[in-house]
């Protein structure tokens, strides 16, 4: 078994726990130590901890996802919508927050010009697993309170 790149468990715990961002880790590993980590090293060292998820969890996203949709345009847009909704959010603990990565000025008109476009379609996302696309925009009605609309078992479970 190769020896672990990890020179200091705790320190690396308290770090990503911090929501200091993985490449300010590397970086700070790479002079401190002289040792050269990748981010899916510390998502995998992460997960493997037993470390909170660096993941925004929320309502936009549709539970049981089917793995073929998970690179769909619309579901990176309704992430970013996410991520964005969760740096706002004023009952969301300092530690938490800094967990959320902002949004690149990229990222930001990316979602920007989706959330325009629905709004100017008057429409909202929907989402079928058993077909090729799985995301679809479907014409708003007075029932819908968001940008989604799911339904059944893709309904997403209030936290």
């Amino acid at each position: 078994m190769p020896k672990s790149l990890v020179q200091n468990h705790q320190e690396l715990d308290e770090w990503i726990t911090s929501g200091m961002l993985y490449n300010e880790i590397i970086e700070i590993y790479r002079e401190k130590y002289g040792i050269e980590l990748k981010p899916a090293m510390l998502a995998n060292y992460r997960k493997r901890r037993g470390l909170p998820s660096r993941q925004v969890r929320s309502n936009l996203v549709p539970r049981n996802l089917e793995p073929v949709h998970r690179g769909r345009y619309i579901l990176d847009m309704l992430r970013l919508v996410a991520r964005d909704r969760a740096l706002k959010d004023e009952s969301l603990s300092e530690t938490d927050r800094k967990l959320v990565k902002p949004l690149s000025e990229r990222e930001q008109t990316r979602m920007d010009a989706f959330l325009e476009n629905l709004a100017a379609a008057d429409a909202v996302v929907t989402y079928e697993a058993d077909t090729e696309d799985g995301f679809y925009y479907v014409p708003r009605t007075e029932a819908d309170q968001d940008i989604v609309r799911y339904v059944g078992i893709h309904a997403p479970v209030d936290e």
